[in-house]
């Protein structure tokens, strides 16, 4: 059986008015529509890691979906990923003159575009940029006995085909 723990919200940057959603730059745009929303599925753990569904109190609901492995409920946490965006290269593309030139002041630098050149390869290969999580928990399909397991502070047990009933792709 694998345990799931699943975000109820809200997320602290739900609350932020689109004017300053609007303001945010390359980097934090992709923080904000990364960051967790209702029924995302944050982790997943073997059966028996938590004891007391009252340990998670506060923004994360807890599912034990029984028939599932711990390594198949692991597909279901994917961060897919996506290359970087012209705005988020230039965002870097400027800090990294901004440390060479002040490395420059201190030190010799013998080719400067070809230092940035190898620092942006490092940060596009080495950090694929994180986009929204793929899959949630549509809350919407659960059942009001479902609904009232959450509410009771307990776990909900379901099986490992009701749970893949509510799942639902958030990439399409």
């Amino acid at each position: 059986m694998a345990e799931l723990v699943i975000f109820k919200g809200p997320h602290w940057m739900d609350a932020l008015p689109s004017t300053e959603v609007d303001k945010f730059d390359a980097i934090k745009k992709g923080h904000y529509e990364g960051r967790y929303q209702l029924g995302d599925i944050v982790d997943t753990f073997e059966d028996g890691r938590f004891s007391d569904a009252a340990a998670l109190k506060g923004k994360f609901y807890y599912v034990k979906v029984v028939g599932m492995s711990k390594a198949d409920a692991r597909a279901y946490e994917e961060i897919p990923k996506r290359n970087y965006n012209s705005e988020e290269l230039a965002f870097y593309g400027a800090k990294m003159d901004a440390k060479i030139a002040k490395l420059q002041e201190t030190e010799i630098v013998a080719n400067p575009a070809e230092l940035k050149a190898e620092l942006m390869a490092t940060i596009i290969a080495d950090k694929p940029r994180a986009y929204r999580r793929k899959y949630a928990l549509d809350f919407t399909k659960l059942k009001v006995d479902d609904l009232k397991a959450f509410t009771d502070g307990k776990f909900l047990e379901i099986s490992e085909q009701r749970f893949t009933e509510l799942l639902k792709d958030k990439t399409v």
